[in-house]
């Protein structure tokens, strides 16, 4: 499989390419290195299409399948006990920082140097990982 990029073309995907997720069964891995000389050694942070908090996010993944959102809340005590029988319950716990303290990444470096950087709109990137899903 010898695909090129065109430079014309708006994204990867048409011009054949795709990102498998990483369970899925592929040929090889394409590592990328920044092209300008004065990139390599920094720190690049890419931040999300706009701030948003989990509950949004949620309720917009609902919203694009036709269905109304159902949520529930577990403490970190009920997780500490589950912990003991689930060990991804046991390291959701050393994560719930994530969900109480908002991490919003600056990435005014990135889109100074990189003027063509390009963020796709959540409720699109949505829509498109359900139709990569559907498709199975």
């Amino acid at each position: 499989m010898n695909k090129t990029l065109d430079a014309a073309s708006p994204s990867p995907l048409q011009d054949g390419f795709f990102w498998p997720a990483e369970w899925e069964p592929h040929r090889r891995t394409w590592m990328c290195w920044p092209a300008r000389a004065e990139c390599f050694g920094e720190a690049w942070n890419f931040g999300g299409a706009a701030t948003i908090n989990s509950m949004d996010f949620i309720t917009r993944i609902y919203r694009a399948v036709g269905r109304g959102p159902k949520y529930r809340t577990v403490g970190a005590g009920m997780l500490k006990f589950l912990g003991w029988f689930n060990p991804t319950l046991r390291e959701l716990v050393e994560m719930l920082y994530l969900q109480e303290t908002p991490v919003i990444l600056d990435d005014s470096k990135l889109r100074a140097k990189f003027q063509e950087v390009r963020k796709t709109p959540y409720d699109q990137g949505i829509a498109l990982t359900l139709d990569w899903m559907r498709k199975g």
